[in-house]
């Protein structure tokens, strides 16, 4: 529900905007359903990504438009493959907690699995 929530919202606000409305609310709701809140973190983020590339407003797409000259109608359609390994990606991290922070382990920002 909360990736939901994030992608409607993310398709009509700026990714900055909408970390600092929701963040302080999210993170806290995340922790009490057993997220780390790195991996809720990454979660955030790639949500929010993907709806920068969506329409209605898909800042991404009017950038990429004005500086190749295609219509966005055509690059949105190019798009969509992408767009659906990015969804896989999203729901992997999101359901497999483990591939999300392979990373932040090796790191040491997180410890490791007990």
């Amino acid at each position: 529900m909360i990736i939901c929530i994030l992608l409607v919202i993310g398709m009509v606000m700026d990714i900055t905007a909408i970390l600092i409305i929701l963040a302080p609310v999210l993170v806290p709701l995340a922790e009490q359903i057993g997220l780390e809140p790195i991996h809720a973190g990454i979660i955030f983020v790639l949500a929010l990504n993907i709806s920068l590339m969506t329409p209605p407003v898909g800042a991404c797409l009017f950038v990429l438009s004005s500086v190749t000259g295609e219509k966005i109608e055509r690059i949105a359609v190019k798009l969509f493959p992408f767009l659906i390994a990015e969804f896989a990606v999203l729901f992997l991290f999101a359901y497999w907690e483990d591939a999300a922070l392979l990373v932040p382990r090796l790191l040491g920002f997180v410890s490791p699995v007990q």
